[in-house]
Order: structure tokens, then C-alpha cells, then sequence
């Protein structure tokens, strides 16, 4: 487990990965994504609902490994046709390279909810990973921004997740990590980022 005394977890320990790749990715000095991490994800990927194990297979493609990283058999083109959420789209998005998500990211679009000038995801925590609306937009916006950079849907939705932002900011850490993940420049831009929302940073 990442705290004393805690079992380790699937999404927990795919999100610490995730966030030391993008450390690794952002920081001269920044330590690579943990091995025994790696190992742990791999190793639990089998037992891990498909909404789950999108998530992991990105998470470990952001370590570096590629789409063959998931030793059940489940590659990620294979959780394509799973029964996913739009968060488990938009990770099977991202696990893949741009020309294999075209199916995934189809599907993702046909579940946006278009409001006004805004467009949006709803979320479903029965698949294993956090359900709340900031955190599954700010995945869809972040797999169309890397496949479709022209979609017409990326407007709206960031305009839909910058609406989503409270009085005590995003809802839950995992969500503000998500919105950073979408709405920030693209990791390979060395240095810090600033967020800025209108004129705030």
C-alpha cells in the first residue's frame, strides 16, 4: 500500500504511476515510475473490471510500456469492445496510439452530454474508477485533445470542466489531477505550468 497499514489497490497504485511518469516527463531530476509498481499492476490487471484495467493499461503506457503491457490477454484494442464507461473509453483511448482509438473515441463522443456550448460526461463509479463529472470530462477532453486535436467537441468541453470548478476548486484531488492532465500544456514542454482560469492563475 502507498500509506501504512493499507492494502495496495489497483487505481491507487495506477495513479501513483501515472503521476511519477508525468514527473518523470516534467523534472529534470524526477525518479522513474516505480518497478514494483509496474510489477503489482501487471500483476492484478486479470482480476480488474474492464473500466479498471483501461485505466491501468494507460497508466503503465504512460511508463513507457506499450500496448501490450497487460499480460491477461486484454490488450487494449481487445478493451475496446468491453462494456466501458466513457472514463474507461477515454483511458483505452489514450492506452492506444492515435490510430487505434478512432472506435473507442467514436463511442466516447456519442456519450457526451451537449448543453449550450458546453459538452460533458456523467460519470459511473460501478466500473471501479472515481465517477465524478470534472474527473470523466477532464479524461475525454484529455484522449480527443491527444487523437482529434481539431474536434469540435474539445471547445465545449473545456469550457463544461472550467465550469465545473468550485469555490474550493476542482471536487476531489483525483479531479484536479485529471483537469491538469487536460487543460495544461503538453508534457513533453520542460518546466512548471500554471493554470489560469480567466485572469486567476
Amino acid at each position: 500500500g502507498w500509506r501504512p497499514d493499507t492494502p495496495s489497490t489497483a487505481f491507487v497504485t495506477a495513479f501513483v504511476v501515472e503521476a511519477q511518469a508525468a514527473a518523470q516527463g516534467a523534472l529534470d531530476d524526477a525518479p522513474a515510475p516505480s518497478l514494483r509498481a509496474v510489477a503489482y499492476l501487471r500483476r492484478v490487471a486479470p482480476a480488474a473490471p474492464p473500466d479498471t484495467a483501461a485505466y491501468l493499461a494507460y497508466a503503465l503506457a504512460r511508463a513507457g510500456l506499450g500496448a501490450d503491457s497487460l499480460p491477461d490477454g486484454r490488450r487494449p484494442a481487445e478493451l475496446r469492445d468491453a462494456d466501458l464507461s466513457a472514463a474507461g473509453l477515454a483511458f483505452v483511448s489514450l492506452a492506444l496510439p492515435p490510430a487505434g482509438s478512432r472506435q473507442a473515441l467514436d463511442q466516447l463522443g456519442a456519450l457526451a452530454d451537449r448543453e449550450g456550448d458546453t459538452a460533458s460526461w456523467a460519470g459511473d463509479e460501478a466500473g471501479g474508477l472515481p465517477g465524478g463529472p470534472a474527473g470523466v470530462t477532464a479524461a475525454a477532453l484529455q484522449a480527443l485533445a491527444q487523437a482529434r486535436p481539431d474536434d469540435p467537441l474539445l471547445a465545449p468541453a473545456r469550457r463544461a470542466l472550467l465550469q465545473l470548478w468550485g469555490v474550493d476548486g476542482w471536487p476531489t484531488s483525483y479531479d484536479a489531477a485529471r483537469a491538469a492532465a487536460a487543460l495544461l500544456p503538453a508534457a513533453d514542454a520542460p518546466g512548471p505550468r500554471t493554470l489560469a482560469l480567466g485572469d486567476e492563475p
